[in-house]
């Protein structure tokens, strides 16, 4: 959960206590010219007044870059929070919540950019609010004490009416992560949208645009609540303005000569008491962002990765007994069920089954990206608990919707890397891909070309097994041909461990085991 540091609040307490002595002394010194009174500054008055104010710049000037430096850190440290929290979440965990709130809580987190800066603001203002109602209670206590309960009174009533504004503030957050769903099927489905005038039209008419006038019209009404008690609290000042000039004298509680100092005074007030009544409606959203990111903490945040192994250094066999696993959210109850399946070093095992059988679901369970609801795993012949980072890093995986990266995340180097470039000449990728150490430049590829890349890079990993879903699917004939004739016996031959899911029967040969699913069982 985003904290700030109960260290971090007392030094900005702390910093906040010479500027409020530095106004004070100047409200002091304007208060005593003004009205002739007496002053705790006998002479050279007109210096202490500017010494103080050079004073408060260069203490505010310093303060305010500390607290930059302070919220930056803040608000990008904790971004990376959130993608720490993302590596510890299981792959069901993030299909069954959605991607659409990953988006919604970074921009959540960046409302709290504004945090250190507001809260020293609205800190400032407390402090010197108090000073001032001590100056006031010296000029007149009893007066002080009416205005106190009237002020009190306001800004309750702004209070509560505020806690009321947070929930309406929820209710548009939860718009804009629909929206960002939205956007994400716009993005994601370009090429669906763009060949289909229906469905793009009923994107924007039915789900779209209701959804962005809905959330204008409760972003309106709630800036239109926020106006209005902000100006009730302004005009409430007004009223209080009006007591001191005509109720209290006219009472004979504020005496007709103290009316200049105290209304001095007061007048000085109105700032720190304005500037804590507008940070209302950023709190207001604070708290709301606070709520939605432990939530998202909450939810998307397991146990750790294990790393219960030492570096896996040899693979000769991988077995699964008796394995089980089945969806947490799943209305029909597909599951995988009593799975027994072996494989030793060197074998080319291909998976086959119609759309629905469990084959991708088993590929996830043996790489590690689902936890199996019962059975074991064993490599070498030793149980070993697939979420183990040791055991995930013997395979390398393209799945049939992997992802592209925009950058080299691997450990190995491109540039001057024979294999690398060995392998663009091979899949004709060679006048396609420019690439060095600082430069990793992919343009925009065809489905085939993804794959080819994709497959460059898995080879490049050099893990003892390589899982493959459905990767011939997209090549072109002459591709498919040199993946199953000449590419999957070069990999036998170099001792890799070859597991594919794929429907290419006439290549069926040239596996060591084909293995059928159906329903989610072996057959």
């Amino acid at each position: 959960m985003i904290k700030i540091s109960r260290k971090r609040i007392l030094m900005l307490f702390l910093f906040s206590i010479p500027n409020t002595i530095f106004s004070f002394l100047m409200l002091h010194i304007i208060n005593s010219v003004v009205t002739d009174g007496v002053s705790i500054i006998k002479e050279y008055k007109g210096i202490v007044f500017f010494l103080m104010a050079i004073l408060s710049y260069i203490f505010t000037l310093l303060f305010q870059k500390r607290l930059i430096f302070l919220s930056k850190n803040f608000v990008y440290d904790n971004e990376l929070k959130i993608f720490q929290a993302l590596q510890k979440t299981s792959l069901d965990k993030i299909e069954k919540l959605g991607t659409e709130r990953i988006y919604s809580i970074v921009e959540d987190i960046r409302v709290y950019i504004f945090l250190p800066d507001t809260m020293v603001t609205a800190l400032n203002s407390f402090l010197t609010l108090l000073v001032y109602i001590g100056y006031l209670i010296y000029i007149s206590s009893f007066s002080t004490v009416i205005i106190v309960i009237l002020l009190i009174s306001m800004i309750t009533c702004h209070i509560i009416v505020g806690k009321r504004l947070s929930k309406k503030v929820e209710e548009i957050k939860k718009f804009n992560d629909k929206y960002f769903k939205f956007v994400e099927d716009a993005i994601k489905g370009f090429k669906q949208f763009k060949i289909s005038k229906t469905k793009t039209q009923n994107l924007y008419k039915k789900f779209l645009r209701p959804n962005r006038e809905a959330a204008k019209k409760k972003d309106i009404i709630l800036s239109n609540n926020f106006v209005g008690i902000n100006l009730l609290s302004q005009y409430g000042l007004y009223f209080i303005l009006g007591t001191i000039l005509f109720v209290l004298p006219a009472l004979n509680i504020l005496e007709k000569d103290k009316i200049n100092s105290f209304l001095v005074v007061f007048l000085f007030i109105l700032g720190p008491i304005m500037t804590l009544v507008s940070t209302q409606e950023f709190f207001t959203r604070i708290f709301t962002a606070e709520k939605r990111i432990k939530d998202f903490f909450n939810d998307f945040t397991e146990e750790k990765e294990l790393n219960i192994t030492s570096k896996i250094n040899h693979f000769d066999k991988l077995e699964v007994k008796d394995l089980y696993f089945e969806y947490g959210n799943n209305e029909n109850n597909f599951a995988l069920q009593s799975i027994d399946f072996s494989i030793n070093k060197g074998e080319v095992i291909f998976i086959v089954g119609g759309n629905g059988s469990g084959k991708t679901t088993f590929m996830n369970v043996l790489s590690g990206l689902y936890k199996p609801t019962n059975g074991q795993i064993l490599l070498n012949n030793q149980a070993i608990d697939n979420n183990d980072s040791n055991y995930k890093d013997i395979f390398s995986i393209v799945f049939s919707d992997s992802h592209l990266f925009s950058e080299n995340y691997n450990d190995f180097s491109l540039s001057r890397n024979s294999k690398f470039s060995d392998f663009l000449e091979l899949m004709k990728l060679k006048n396609v891909v420019k690439y060095n150490d600082e430069d990793f430049s992919i343009p925009p590829l065809s489905s085939g070309q993804t794959k080819r890349m994709l497959l460059i890079l898995t080879l490049l990993e050099e893990t003892p097994i390589i899982l493959l879903d459905e990767w011939a699917a997209e090549q072109d004939p002459f591709f498919r041909n040199y993946f199953y004739k000449t590419l999957l016996p070069i990999l036998k031959e170099e001792g890799k461990t070859i597991i594919a899911i794929t429907h290419d029967d006439e290549y069926f040969d040239i596996a060591d085991k084909v293995v059928k699913f159906e329903y989610g069982k072996i057959v």
